[in-house]
């Protein structure tokens, strides 16, 4: 995805925290700062229960510093999640967490105002997001179910998709669309299977 996807540890970078190991439990706070970002982090973990809590919370972090062929710009967002177990395909797998992008640059190109929520209980995730920026205005929902495959169903309504900046076009040109799509594969990958539609298309 990235030309050059090798890890650099910059110069300059200060990172403050504390760390406290046992009985099976963990917690860790890393507050980093480098240039004019600060990246904030807590993780709290139980290995009895396979329990997890994290929080992350950056400001114009720049992770081109640590990417710096990649395209990747200042990250300003907070994120954070809960959940019990690390086997997205076990129905006993739970997870609850959201984003919220203020600003994230790639490129050439800056999204902003991005929010995501995910979730997971019994063998069914859905993930909602929304987008209200200049590059992508618009809403959806993909749901997958676990079993012996995996059923995934994708909804989303998208009235304001700038091509001229997303799609590098000659032309300032914007287009709008709603998306409906269903697939299927199975855990191997040995097979799978997609269908859907565009409609309400505008230019």
């Amino acid at each position: 995805m990235f030309p050059d996807s090798s890890l650099t540890i910059p110069n300059g970078m200060r990172i403050d925290g504390n760390a406290e190991f046992g009985k099976g439990q963990y917690q860790a706070k890393v507050n980093s700062h480098l240039r004019e970002g600060r990246l904030l982090a807590t993780v709290s973990a139980d290995e009895n229960t396979k329990g997890y809590r994290c929080h992350l919370q950056s400001k114009d972090f720049p992770l081109t510093e640590f990417l710096p062929q990649s395209g990747l710009g200042n990250l300003t967002a907070q994120m954070q999640a809960t959940g019990r177990g690390f086997d997205l395909l076990s129905r006993h797998t739970l997870l609850d967490g959201d984003a919220s992008v203020k600003s994230f640059t790639f490129g050439e190109m800056t999204f902003d105002s991005l929010h995501i929520g995910a979730k997971l209980a019994k063998g069914l995730g859905i993930l909602d997001f929304a987008s209200f920026g200049d590059l992508l205005e618009g809403q959806g929902q993909l749901r997958a179910r676990t079993g012996q495959d995996i059923a995934m169903e994708l909804d989303a309504t998208l009235p304001h998709i700038n091509l001229h900046r997303l799609a590098q076009t000659k032309d300032t040109l914007y287009a709008g669309t709603q998306v409906s799509m269903q697939g299927h594969v199975v855990p191997d990958l040995s097979s799978y299977g997609v269908k859907g539609r565009l409609y309400g298309n505008l230019f």
